[in-house]
């Protein structure tokens, strides 16, 4: 638990770079929804966990590409999925407006995703630490699919068509690096590359 609580400020370092660079770029995500965003990171990390716990128990199925796809990257795409529904469901009701901006989505999904990887990167570092480096390229990857995912809860409202593919790019995304990283050997290092891909036009278009 002590190395657990000396690691969990130094996951949450890309937090801090963010905010920054959301100031910079002026980002339309004032102090109070960066907060909040992190604070819906946190609980879709609840969420899916306990979604992942349902599928443990009650459909056990073991085949290694349903544990990577299914059980793995879409129960966690699906939990940001819902928890960012419920945020922009609650943003229109009091806003009185149907419309949520795609860059403001996307910026929403990216800092939860932070804090959603952050503290997952931690319990995996006090684990095994040897996969310290790859965990590190896992916070870009998170990142990136937390801005498509937050995007395709925007887009449910107005045009439900572009919200379903979305969803189903970054479960992709996500399945692809979990893969990857569970390829022993050279393959191993496709999982930066699909981190780095995903997350750079991802960063470009907020």
């Amino acid at each position: 638990m002590k190395s657990l609580l000396m690691i969990i400020p130094i996951s949450l370092v890309p937090v801090a770079v963010v905010f920054v660079w959301f100031k910079a770029a002026k980002v339309p995500l004032g102090v109070r929804w960066f907060m909040l965003s992190l604070a819906a990171g946190i609980a879709a990390l609840g969420l899916s966990a306990f979604l992942q716990y349902l599928f443990y128990i009650y459909i056990q199925i073991e085949h290694t590409m349903f544990i990577i796809f299914v059980r793995t990257a879409l129960v966690e795409e699906l939990g940001r999925f819902v928890v960012c529904l419920l945020i922009f469901a609650i943003t229109r009701r009091v806003a009185h407006n149907d419309f949520v901006d795609m860059r403001f989505a996307a910026a929403v999904g990216l800092v939860s995703a932070l804090a959603f990887a952050g503290l997952e990167s931690a319990w995996y570092i006090v684990d095994a630490p040897e996969g310290a480096l790859l965990r590190s390229f896992a916070v870009l990857l998170h990142a990136a699919c937390g801005a498509r995912t937050a995007a395709a809860a925007a887009a449910v409202k107005l045009q439900p068509a572009r919200a379903f593919p979305k969803l189903i790019q970054s479960t992709a995304i996500h399945g692809f690096y979990n893969y990857f990283i569970t390829v022993p050997g050279f393959f191993s290092f496709f999982a930066p590359v699909v981190a780095l891909a995903a997350f750079i036009p991802q960063a470009i278009s907020i």
